[in-house]
């Protein structure tokens, strides 16, 4: 934060027509993110095609607890984060972005704060999220507000084996 001032954010249920500027968000902040790391045909249209329909699945889901909170301001959208009750977890937050220029600014605290909060409203604890093993950048920020690393795990997406870090929080 940095004597930056705060921008004033509105924060709101996601609805369907979220989903191309979700999608948009997401796709932006994962090329930014690791680019020098994955090749730029892993991001390319199959990749935007996963996160639409992960996303989308998100939001239509209504099979068990499943939310998706919106960050806007003056200028747009800019930012999202996804949560709820998991298969392999109580609570897990499943996909959270924000955008480049709005990063180190207290938004995402904000987004994780509200999802946290639903989430407990529920009764669903700990809270677990899991961070690309690259992403120093996210490990550093639930780690500052107290998320534990649990474990590391392999996975595929997009027909690349990645590795995870799952970090848990109450």
């Amino acid at each position: 934060m940095n004597g930056v001032p705060k921008p004033h954010w509105t924060t709101r249920i996601a609805r369907a027509d979220d989903l191309p500027a979700m999608v948009r968000l997401q796709v932006e902040t994962w090329r930014a993110e690791y680019a020098g790391w994955l090749e730029p045909d892993f991001l390319d249209g199959r990749f935007e095609q996963h996160c639409r329909e992960r996303l989308g699945g998100m939001l239509a889901n209504s099979d068990r607890f499943c939310r998706t909170l919106v960050a806007e301001r003056a200028a747009g959208y800019c930012g999202f984060v996804a949560f709820g009750a998991a298969h392999r977890r109580a609570a897990e937050i499943f996909s959270m972005s924000v955008a480049p220029d709005e990063r180190g600014r207290g938004l995402g605290e904000l987004l994780l704060a509200g999802a946290r909060a639903e989430l407990a409203a529920q009764g669903l604890a700990p809270v677990h999220v899991c961070v690309l093993e690259q992403n120093i950048r996210a490990q550093a920020f639930y780690r500052r507000l107290g998320a534990i690393e649990e474990r590391r795990a392999d996975f595929a997406l997009n027909g690349r084996r990645l590795r995870e870090i799952v970090y848990r929080s109450s």
